[in-house]
Order: structure tokens, then C-alpha cells, then sequence
């Protein structure tokens, strides 16, 4: 069975019709995470951006079951409204000021140049999500221009702890004043029931803007310099040590195959759990399929051998 097919078979079941997904995506200046894309139609997505300059905030035409679109700043903070620095790209806005005077070694510094400082309303995760009637999160993820792991944390334990997948963009270099490092994020989640699935290290062109003047070069120029490490993009998947209902399990298999976790989609459905067996059977299939293609291409010819042989012998 194709994988859309089979995905929509899975989030059509009982489970996921009484308890849809929940997506929350935290900067979504842009687009909205686009691997959402395969499970959007049976889905309920928050998204966040106080930048409304590459923000569509209608929720019309999404593509989504149920879209909640937030043009507002998202923090820890108790405050009613909080300053928000617009810089040059919208991309690179922030609740935290842009450190200028370190981002000057880099190339992309000048995306970081605040342009204007306005006021704009303060919103917490936790009076968004009971505003909309919304007690658990399945897909957590954000790039907050420097504010990742105090937003997570703002959750309640019990929210934190049942994602199934949480997805951080933290910095490497010093890039805003009191941001969450790379660092922060790994020590916090260590103590935490997920496992890194995976570690994307992104970066720009070490050269500052006065060599770049010096020499009359376009900070925009492909450089013969590779990029060095900026920022990081990580993504966590539960560990489900403490995750055994047929709707997580369920769900984990689609994140998993999503992700191209083929492993971990097989692992969970090795879990206890009363999941129907016919489905149960095509989800490991597919899982194997994609893991071990060669082996199931040679089994799918031994069966029409052995079919063949049958056949003759009965001649």
C-alpha cells in the first residue's frame, strides 16, 4: 500500500479520530513546518510568529482539520506585552536583542540589524493551549530566535514529558543577549525520556563585515570558505518508556516513518498494545519493506518461484 494511503488509513482509526494530532510550531515565519504536510488534513496545528512580515495569519485554506494561527510573541513571561527587534530579515526577529557587536565576524550579520523596536502582546504556551481547549502536544517544535528551551520548559511536566516529538533550532554562537544555547538544550533534554534522532549543524561564512568592506565583497557572494557552525537543528523522539497506548503507538509509527525512522516506527509496534492485527500487519510491512528492500524482493520472488514449481508438479 502507498505510504499516503497508509497514513490516512492509521489517522482515520478510532484512536486518532477521537484524539488528533496536535502540532505546535513556534516561528513559523514563512511557511509552517513542512513536514506536516503528509498528516495536516487530520490535524490540529498551533502556530506562532510575532514577525507578521512572512506570516500568513489566515486560517483559511490550511490544510489542516483545525488551525490556530498566533500573530503574537510567545514566551515564559507573565507580562501583557513585551519589546519584539525587528531586524532586516524577518527570519532573524527576536524578543531578545541581536548581540551586533559579536555577529560583526560573520557574513550574515547584517540580517541581524534591528530596523525598528515596537511593543507588541505576550502570550505563555499554557494560556494559548487553555484558551483552546488544547491539554496535550504531539509534535513540538520551534525556532524562537534564541528562546527554545525556556518555552519547552514553560510546559507543564506532564506535557513535556508525552510529546512524541520535540524539535529545537537553539544557537551555537553568540548571536542574541540571554539566548539558549545548543549546549543548554543537550544537558536539558538528556534527563529527559528522548533519544536525539538527529543533529542538523548549520552555519554561515566566518568573515567579517569589515573585511568584507576592505575588500568591496557582497556579503551575498558563494565565498570559496566552507560555512562554520551557527546554530543547530535537533530533533528528539520519545523514548516511550512510559508510552504504551494504542493511539501514541499508533502515531510514533506515523512521526517515524515521517522522519524516515523505519527502526523506531518497527520498535513501538513491538509494544504492548491491542492494535488491530490486519493493520497491525501492513504498518510492519511497509517498516521492512523500506528497512530491507532487497530481502523482501528476494522473498516476493521465492513465493512466485515456489508458486510456479507448485504449479508444474500438479501437471
Amino acid at each position: 500500500m502507498e505510504l499516503i494511503s497508509l497514513i490516512e488509513k492509521v489517522l482515520t482509526t478510532k484512536e486518532l479520530l477521537e484524539k488528533p494530532p496536535v502540532l505546535l510550531d513556534i516561528g513559523a515565519s514563512g511557511e509552517i513546518h513542512p513536514e506536516w504536510r503528509l498528516i495536516a488534513k487530520h490535524s490540529v496545528c498551533v502556530a506562532f510568529d510575532a514577525d507578521s512580515r512572512d506570516f500568513n495569519s489566515s486560517e483559511t485554506n490550511s490544510g489542516y482539520k483545525k488551525i490556530h494561527l498566533i500573530n503574537a510573541i510567545v514566551s515564559n513571561k507573565t507580562a501583557k506585552t513585551t519589546e519584539f527587534y525587528l531586524t532586516s530579515s524577518p527570519h532573524c526577529s527576536s524578543s531578545l536583542y541581536p548581540l551586533n557587536s559579536k555577529l560583526e565576524s560573520w557574513s550574515f550579520s547584517d540580517l541581524f540589524k534591528v530596523e525598528k523596536t515596537i511593543e507588541l502582546n505576550n502570550v505563555s504556551l499554557a494560556e494559548v493551549l487553555k484558551e483552546k481547549n488544547i491539554n496535550y502536544i504531539d509534535w513540538f517544535k520551534t525556532d524562537s530566535q534564541g528562546t527554545d528551551l525556556r518555552l519547552f520548559n514553560s510546559l507543564s511536566d506532564d506535557l513535556q514529558k508525552n510529546a512524541i516529538i520535540a524539535q529545537f533550532e537553539p544557537g551555537i554562537i553568540d548571536a542574541y543577549k540571554g539566548e539558549d544555547k545548543f549546549h543548554s538544550v543537550l544537558a536539558y533534554m538528556d534527563s529527559m525520556p528522548y533519544w536525539a534522532s538527529e543533529i542538523n549543524i548549520m552555519g554561515a561564512k566566518r568573515i567579517s563585515k569589515s573585511t568584507l568592506a576592505k575588500h568591496k565583497l557582497n556579503a551575498d557572494t558563494a565565498f570559496n570558505i566552507p560555512n562554520s557552525s551557527c546554530w543547530g537543528e535537533i530533533t528528539y523522539f520519545n523514548s516511550f518508556e512510559h508510552k504504551n497506548s494504542n493511539r501514541d503507538i499508533l502515531l510514533a509509527w506515523v512521526f517515524g516513518t515521517v522522519k524516515q525512522q523505519h527502526g523506531f516506527a518497527l520498535d513501538v509496534l513491538n509494544l504492548n498494545h491491542t492494535i488491530d492485527k490486519a493493520l497491525l500487519n501492513e504498518l510492519t510491512a511497509y517498516s521492512l519493506s523500506i528497512i530491507n528492500p532487497i530481502q523482501i524482493e528476494i522473498n516476493t520472488k521465492q513465493k512466485i518461484k515456489n508458486k510456479l514449481i507448485s504449479y508444474i508438479n500438479k501437471l
